[in-house]
């Protein structure tokens, strides 16, 4: 689980990077970047990112597995690993950038 949720993370600053990086520096661009910002989620800034063309279509597959996997794990009430089959059937369909 903690390999899931810290890589998940991971990608997740990554494209909060990327749009940082883009955005005008100051607490507008903060606060829509925030946790509790329009931003916020994976999936809002991994959107984002590919219609603006910071990263290709394959990301937008991999930042929404990445996703799905983290909300199998952290949603189960028992502990799963990646010998499951449903995490292993879901990292299978990761791909590669």
């Amino acid at each position: 689980m903690a390999v899931i949720l810290i890589a998940t993370s991971f990608l997740d600053a990554c494209l909060k990077s990327i749009l940082g990086n883009h955005f005008l520096e100051g607490s507008t661009s903060e606060r829509m970047l925030g946790h509790t910002g329009i931003l916020g989620a994976l999936s809002a800034r991994g959107d984002l990112c590919y219609v603006l063309g910071l990263i290709p279509r394959v990301g937008t597959t991999t930042y929404g597995k990445f996703a799905e996997i983290r909300n199998t794990v952290a949603h189960h009430h028992l502990q799963l690993s990646f010998d499951d089959e449903d995490i292993a059937k879901q990292c299978n369909e990761l791909s590669t950038i």
